[in-house]
């Protein structure tokens, strides 16, 4: 936890924790991405869920398409 460029908390999480959570969200087909320092890592199939989000969003809501595009980044 950061305020600023502060680190007042910082804790790791067990490999056992994060490997059963990966597992539930898999049982479950829960997409997901995990955050560290050392990066994020997606799920098989995040990518694929968020661009059907947007583009639903941006369906229904026309306007939005302008403040959405500023945070995509391009595909790779």
């Amino acid at each position: 936890m950061e305020i600023g460029e502060e680190v007042l908390i910082h804790e790791r999480v067990k490999k056992e924790a994060v490997k059963h959570a990966v597992n539930f969200f898999d049982t479950y087909d829960i997409d997901f991405y995990l955050e560290s320092n050392g990066g994020l890592f997606a799920s098989k199939n995040f990518k694929k869920k968020i661009r059907f989000i947007i583009e639903k969003i941006i369906h229904e809501n026309p306007e939005a398409r302008e403040d959405i595009e500023k945070g995509i980044q391009p595909s790779q």
